[in-house]
């Protein structure tokens, strides 16, 4: 698929609570998506609702790039909406698994 248009990134309280969590503020996600990051899309599924109860997922965006200070952060979003503005889920510093797809495709 292609690269999603996003215009804005919107940080809902959980998501701020998430990445303070991670020791991330809303600037370092900003600044990702500013250093021309890499976009892989994740596929719907099931995720755990209520005990025994699974509920489906829909698709979301994984973002790996670099912050300001050249640190390689993850951050997972929904689709952006139809004016570019793109909820922001979480963000986490990136796995050694992104990082190693982050640096394949720059080569």
């Amino acid at each position: 698929m292609p690269d999603p248009v996003i215009a804005d990134l919107v940080f809902k309280h959980r998501a701020r609570e998430k990445l303070w969590g991670h020791g991330l503020r809303p600037r370092h996600v900003k600044a990702v998506l500013r250093n021309i990051p890499l976009f892989f899309w994740q596929d719907e599924r099931e995720v755990p609702a209520e005990p025994g109860w699974l509920r489906l997922q829909p698709r979301r965006i994984k973002m790996v790039g670099p912050d300001d200070s050249g640190r390689l952060l993850t951050a997972i979003l929904e689709p952006p909406d139809h004016e570019g503005a793109t909820v922001v889920v979480t963000a986490y510093p990136s796995s050694a698994g992104d990082r190693m797809a982050y640096w394949a495709s720059k080569q």
